[in-house]
């Protein structure tokens, strides 16, 4: 979980995109969700996971004629965030209409391009707000519904529905499902499960789909009749009963659509339609089900391989009911040349699909342009602006930063007013306390105006004390009051200051260096001049550029921390560590500490294939190279690299990878992979197709040295691992025995010996000690010829005589070389289990007499072990749990004091947790002593910091409190980023 220490946005003057030049849109039409490209929907710059721009093409339903592209905000107007798209994320843009049919909805980030070094999908959504944008029948946009609380670590916001576009529905890669109202920047949680792809309304029911279960369409159904759910309150979900992944062919589900094709049938839906994207290049269809009884019953389906958005509508030719679809198939690409083809189906209620003979291309992308979601455009508007003067302010985000005790602070964030309705309005901004100060503070602003207003610390922060300092800045309406709103500011000043976060941990690259060879750490100072110290606690191989540095006053310094060369080439295999230690001299403290670790293995690669980009071509990611073809296969899905079934002449699409030439005559090379056979290779062939390669020479030429093989047992059950040398001429072929299944995945290492010896299959192996008795499959080698290694090859399909061999269906989750057989079985060795709450338990529960269970309270705290796990309490401390300790009068009695206990965060977790945020709320009481509701309102919110799992006490004076009637209820409340 990445640390937040700032939020910085920048705006420019100019929204982009508000939709100001748009078009009314043309009823019937399609409305087609793109990522990339220009506004004439030619090729664009390449796709990058930092962002891109998102357009909405408007296309005659015969995919001929482009009538218009409105393009998505790039800027904040007001409260109208930005919208964009990463490039790899194809669940990001499943497009809906509103069940009235005025509104288009679409999901995406409110980021600019480029605003992150890292992905937008790893982003927080207190970095990166989840939008929810609306588009009406004139092509005016709104997005101002950004999301900032209700999405974990790198979690998609997949679509969104709505029926009137005020009351919102939406789906996410992890949470579920999720209600809201436009606007707003928090939602309700509905009962459902993580993974959801499309999320729409039929017949008043919310559907969504799923991989995560058995049942890959699901419904949320509200007990209130003729309801949609708002909250959890009565509230099920249910799959539909029939619609399951034991369906042939149905496996990864996006869009659906629900038709009435049954005239005599009582129920109102009685046909539905899934695109399905399937597992690799080569699969993917949308599949028919029928409602026969109580069961959906599969009527076969129409072939489209990576399927995902959909969009259909019925039509009538004489007795035949037609239903035409409209399928977006996303090709697994960042590269683009995606499809809109159009099927039709006329086989009516409960008839096998018929759409597989006139399915048709209607329209292919430019290349670097990625299509998604497909739906029929809006009908019908909202006036804009309208109603009085309402000042609207945007992003939603909280001013975040830090600075050196005593010394100025740089930070600017920016914000965009503007007014949301008819008539001139003056506005101003101001902060409670005066180490904020506003660029324009102040001014008026006609109908649909707006104006950026930089806020930044001023002089007076030079006075502030070393610890959390905040405040809040006021946005204020002063014509209506309407849209006056605030935001949090929070700055941490200390004494002395270390940047970047990230530890230092370089390892040996293939004929190269290390890399990273050094890491570059900034000191900040403070007000008194101070004697830095830098040292490491134990690493001989680590270098530092200065041991010693004198800081003055609010002064800066870099150090550089390296790999000593000579020094790590001659450490044996192994992993070695050590702590950089930033030290105050003058006073004798810590500043802070970085960790540095140096990984010596012998290891000439090992790629796992969850951090490449998903759903695209394996080559060119990470050194990978064609060795010839047009390198369709393989494809990175589902976090391993799939080669299917392939055909054609031999080396038509096989990635190769170069590796360091090995020639000592006694080295041994081994192959480590994490691998699933997926479908039956060639029965009981002679020679079957090879699945890796070691070559002798680099670029893959030469011949084949050592090579892994599948064969299949002849029951189409089981298969066998192979030995494969095509230079060798003695046991051209060896077969193991011991027979594996069909789907498991197992841990795989082949070794070969340079000297051309033996080569070894070891399958799941258990001990880190190399034993050839272990081995399931070994060769005897017997040609000279073969002097080293100097190439790795993936999926080599070497076509029989008749160019027609198949290559059997292969899933690679890992592969590692290495000379080093520990690091092999190390490197695909299971992994313990890493999640959060996990490595929380085994850090205080060691005992039996407290229950490590999620839901348990040991010590009656009133708090369970997941919610302090959350907050960040030490759960074997009885009096460490967020409360209220005592509520007072003061003031001569009119004023009223909360004290409570805030959780403060736990710099002894591993990892340690730096901070939480507090809010003290209150609600208004009844007449009868109680309060009627839970509509709590903030009063008071802390950022506390530094605490070691025991929170810190903390208050709140409510002015005129003890004369408030009727009386208060207060509680406290700890905000889980």
């Amino acid at each position: 979980m990445k640390t937040i220490i700032r939020s910085t946005i920048i705006l420019a003057a100019i929204a982009l995109g508000t939709g100001a030049l748009a078009s009314s849109f043309t009823a019937g039409n399609l409305v087609i969700y793109r990522v990339g490209g220009d506004a004439s929907a030619a090729t664009g710059a390449a796709l990058t996971n930092r962002g891109n721009f998102v357009w909405l093409d408007e296309y005659t339903t015969d995919g001929v004629t482009r009538v218009q592209s409105i393009m998505m905000p790039t800027n904040y107007f007001g409260a109208n965030s930005p919208l964009i798209s990463p490039g790899s994320a194809f669940g990001n843009g499943l497009i809906t209409r509103s069940v009235d049919g005025r509104f288009i909805l679409i999901c995406g980030y409110g980021a600019k391009t480029n605003q992150f070094t890292f992905s937008l999908q790893s982003a927080f959504g207190t970095e990166a707000p989840r939008v929810i944008g609306l588009v009406d029948g004139n092509g005016r946009i709104d997005t101002t519904t950004t999301q900032t609380n209700r999405f974990v670590d790198g979690e998609e916001l997949r679509a969104a529905t709505s029926t009137d576009g005020t009351n919102l529905w939406f789906s996410g890669s992890a949470s579920g499902a999720r209600y809201t109202l436009r606007g707003s920047a928090v939602a309700t949680n509905l009962p459902s499960i993580g993974n959801i792809r499309q999320i729409n309304i039929f017949n008043n029911q919310l559907y969504f789909t799923t991989v995560n279960s058995s049942t890959n369409i699901n419904v949320i159904t509200n007990n209130v009749p003729n309801t949609l759910p708002t909250d959890s309150n009565n509230v099920v979900f249910a799959g539909l009963a029939g619609v399951t992944n034991s369906v042939p062919f149905f496996t990864s589900p996006e869009s659906f659509v629900f038709f009435k094709l049954n005239a005599g049938g009582s129920d109102p839906l009685d046909t539905l339609y899934i695109s399905d994207s399937g597992t690799n290049s080569s699969s993917g269809r949308v599949l028919k089900f029928s409602l026969v009884g109580t069961t959906w019953s599969n009527d076969g389906s129409i072939r489209a391989s990576g399927a995902v958005g959909l969009a259909g509508q019925t039509r009538i030719t004489g007795s035949t009911t037609n239903v035409d679809l409209w399928i977006m198939q996303n090709v697994g690409s960042i590269s683009g040349n995606d499809n809109l083809l159009f099927a039709t189906d006329s086989s009516g209620y409960h008839g096998i699909a018929t759409g597989n003979a006139n399915i048709n291309v209607l329209l292919t992308s430019a290349s670097k342009v990625s299509l998604r979601g497909v739906a029929f455009a809006p009908v019908g508007v909202e006036t804009f602006p309208t109603g009085p003067q309402n000042l609207s302010v945007g992003p939603i985000l909280d001013f975040l930063s830090t600075g050196s005790s005593g010394c100025s602070a740089t930070e600017t964030d920016t914000y965009s007013v503007a007014n949301f309705g008819t008539g001139t309005m003056t506005w101003q901004a101001n902060c409670a306390t005066n180490w904020v100060s506003f660029s324009p503070a102040s001014g008026s602003l006609g109908s649909g105006g707006s104006i950026s207003v930089a806020a930044f610390f001023n002089g007076n922060v030079t006075s502030l004390p070393s610890g959390t300092n905040t405040t809040t800045i006021t946005f204020t309406n002063l014509t209506t009051g309407l849209g006056t709103q605030t935001r949090a500011v929070q700055l941490v000043m200390r004494d002395q200051n270390l940047t970047p976060s990230p530890d230092f941990t370089p390892t040996p690259q293939p004929g190269g260096p290390f890399s990273p060879s050094t890491a570059f750490y900034t000191v900040f100072n403070g007000s008194n001049a101070i004697t830095l110290v830098v040292s490491n606690t134990t690493a001989t191989w680590l270098g530092v550029s200065a041991t010693t540095v004198s800081l003055g006053a609010c002064s800066s310094t870099n150090i550089t921390v390296s790999v000593v060369t000579n020094v790590a080439n001659s450490l044996a295999a192994g992993n070695y560590t050590s702590v950089i230690v930033f030290s105050n001299a003058t006073t004798g403290a810590a500043i802070d500490t970085r960790n540095a670790q140096l990984s010596i293995g012998g290891i000439f690669f090992c790629d796992d294939f969850s951090t490449f980009t998903q759903n695209t071509t394996l080559v060119p990611q990470q050194g990978w190279t064609a060795l010839g073809g047009s390198v369709n296969e393989p494809f990175v899905t589902n976090n391993a690299v799939y080669v299917g079934a392939i055909t054609g002449p031999a080396a038509a699409d096989e990635p190769f990878k170069n590796i360091p030439v090995v020639s000592n005559a006694n080295a041994n090379v081994f192959a480590a992979m994490i691998m699933t056979v997926t479908s039956a290779a060639p029965v009981t062939t002679a020679s079957p197709s090879r699945v890796t390669t070691f070559f002798q020479s680099q670029n893959a030429g030469g011949f084949a040295r050592d090579s892994l093989s599948v064969r299949d047992t002849g029951t189409g059950t089981f298969f066998v691992f192979c030995i494969r040398n095509n230079g060798i001429p003695a046991n051209t072929n060896v077969f193991g025995t011991v027979a594996h299944a069909y789907g498991t995945a197992l841990r795989v290492i082949v070794q070969g010996q340079d000297g051309n010896t033996n080569s070894y299959v070891y399958v799941n192996p258990a001990s880190t000690t190399l034993d050839t008795n272990s081995a399931e499959v070994a060769m005897h080698l017997v040609s000279g010829s073969d002097t080293h290694v100097g190439s790795f090859e993936l999926g080599n399909t070497f076509a029989a005589a008749s160019g027609t061999a198949v290559q059997p269906g292969v899933a690679f989750g890992k592969i590692c070389i290495t000379t080093n057989y520990a690091d092999a079985v190390n490197d695909i060795a299971p992994t313990a289990p890493t999640d959060p709450f996990t490595v929380w338990q085994a850090q205080y529960f060691t005992g039996s007499s407290l229950s490590p269970a999620p839901g348990a309270d040991p010590l009656g705290k009133g708090m369970s072990n997941t919610n302090q796990f959350l907050a960040g309490f030490n759960p074997t401390n009885a009096s460490a749990y967020v409360h209220i300790t005592s509520i007072s009068k003061t003031n001569s009695g009119t004023d009223i004091r909360v004290d409570y206990l805030g959780a403060s965060g736990d710099s002894s977790r591993t990892p340690p947790l730096a901070s939480r945020t507090n809010v003290l709320e209150f609600t208004t009481g009844t007449g009868d002593g109680s309060y009627a509701t839970n509509n709590f309102a903030g009063v008071q919110t802390n950022i506390l910091s530094g605490g070691v799992g025991l929170g810190t006490a903390t208050s709140f004076i409510e002015t005129n409190g003890a004369t408030f009637t009727p009386s208060r209820y207060y509680r406290v409340r700890v905000l889980v980023p």
